[in-house]
């Protein structure tokens, strides 16, 4: 299966999309607990709605709209499941690239 590299790629490639974003996660797992190391997961705003009128804070309840946010909220979930104490998520908004044109980092939580 082919990987999206973009998000608008996400609703037209719904499983890539998972297994990206929160499938692919269970990789992770044994490596860090028997590690004993920190992960940091990379996630995204659109795990929000966008109708806020105030920066989210981290106690915010989600509410992604498209599969690209709740592909990446699973993820979340998923690190948080597994290691809650070894973990943090970084929610970014505009990642810079040198393959596709992004605009700047910002970080949620």
């Amino acid at each position: 299966m082919r990987l999206p590299i973009r998000m608008d790629k996400a609703e037209s490639e719904r499983d890539a999309a998972w297994a990206l974003n929160a499938l692919h996660r269970v990789s992770w797992r044994r490596p860090a607990r028997q590690g004993h190391c920190r992960l940091i997961h990379i996630s995204t705003d659109y795990v929000f709605d966008g109708t806020s009128t105030q920066p989210y804070l981290i106690g915010d309840t989600p509410n992604p709209l498209n599969v690209y946010g709740a592909s990446k909220l699973d993820g979340e979930r998923a690190v948080l499941e597994v290691l809650p104490e070894q973990s943090a998520i970084v929610r970014t908004a505009w990642v810079y690239s040198a393959h596709v044109v992004i605009s700047c980092i910002r970080c949620c939580v």
